[in-house]
């Protein structure tokens, strides 16, 4: 499958390379961006919720209550009833170093080395049967919360532009390599088990493993290299931007493909605003038993994300922020993500 993938795309990437490799011209842009940017790179990623193999948006998770009374602090002559609901909130947090060097104001390579910072806490929610039929008690147990700190990943990327008239064309590639390698990537630890619904129907659901305070989650990264291209339309003062990518990902990670469709908006020379779309696809098909374990990296996601950012220029001063907001998923963490580049041009 990755093999088909990669001739579409080299296809892809030779026809539009050849469609716009025409005599490339300087921009009539005043503003000049070339030099370098020293900047501190901060992002943020938080869910409390996934959605599963049918594209369904889950925030908790039921659970036998049978399989975890014995560890639940409640009074024994109290009756709980099934079943009972996981919840959970994990955030990943990256703070660290971004460089960027421009040749012009389309040229450019750039460094980014973060840290991650790892956090999960999870609880689960039962109901207590007091008696009264039209009205049940609540009851909730927190367990510890799980957190690890590493070097996220050093990242080596660049993009090379050419223009043809209102036209114009990039080419882009990345190499990531992770601080650490495996820690939980694979796969789930939840079982799978029957009972019985409201109905006396049989039905399926998942139990995720009893939390360990000293157990891994998610996983320190696994390589990845970039390869994509780009086109767009340029305005007066504004800009189309299309991008396709293909991403190899290694250890158990399926392939991704990548693609992205954004308006930009140019107030002023040194300032930009993007609003936009952007959609993974993991080229493998997840198995027939995958499940999706929340506190697992994904293996096979599939999502598609609102974008929205904004770039300023104060003289020497440079702010870059970004928001993605999960629209649509399969197999992944309703994922929101916030970023922050603020740095100094030299």
């Amino acid at each position: 499958m990755r093999f088909y993938y990669l001739i579409i795309c080299a296809i892809l990437f030779a026809g539009t390379s050849d469609l716009m490799a025409q005599k490339k011209f300087k921009t009539d842009d005043k503003f000049d961006k070339s030099g370098l940017n020293v900047m501190f790179y901060y992002e943020d990623h938080s869910y409390a919720s996934f959605f599963d193999n049918n594209s369904d948006k889950i925030g908790n998770i039921d659970i036998d209550i049978e399989k975890v009374r014995g560890r639940i602090k409640s009074d024994s002559s109290v009756t709980i009833l099934n079943p009972a609901n996981w919840t959970f909130d994990i955030k990943r947090k990256r703070y660290g170093l971004h460089l960027e060097y421009y040749f012009d104001n389309d040229n450019f390579v750039y460094l980014t080395m973060p840290f991650e910072t790892q956090s999960l806490s999870d609880q689960i929610s039962f109901r207590v049967d007091n008696g009264n039929p039209y009205e049940q008690d609540i009851s909730k147990q927190k367990f510890p919360e799980r957190t690890r700190n590493f070097l996220a990943f050093v990242a080596l990327g660049g993009e090379y532009c050419t223009y043809n008239n209102k036209f114009f064309h990039s080419v882009m590639g990345e190499i990531q390599i992770p601080g650490g390698s495996q820690d939980f990537i694979p796969g789930s630890e939840v079982v799978e088990e029957t009972y019985e619904d409201s109905d006396g129907n049989p039905a399926v659901r998942y139990s995720p493993p009893w939390p360990d305070s000293a157990a891994y989650f998610l996983s320190d990264g696994a390589f990845e290299m970039h390869l994509g291209t780009s086109i767009g339309v340029n305005f007066r003062k504004s800009f189309i931007r299309s991008t396709a990518k293909y991403i190899i990902r290694g250890e158990e990670l399926s392939d991704q493909l990548f693609g992205s469709a954004a308006f930009y908006y140019k107030g002023m020379e040194e300032a930009t605003l993007k609003v936009g779309l952007n959609y993974y696809h993991s080229v493998d098909e997840a198995p027939a038993d995958y499940y999706f374990d929340y506190s697992k990296t994904p293996i096979y996601d599939r999502t598609l994300n609102g974008d929205i950012g904004f770039q300023l220029y104060l003289k020497k001063v440079i702010i870059d922020l970004n928001m993605q907001i999960p629209v649509w998923g399969k197999n992944a963490a309703s994922n929101s993500i916030f970023t922050m580049k603020f740095g100094w041009h030299f």
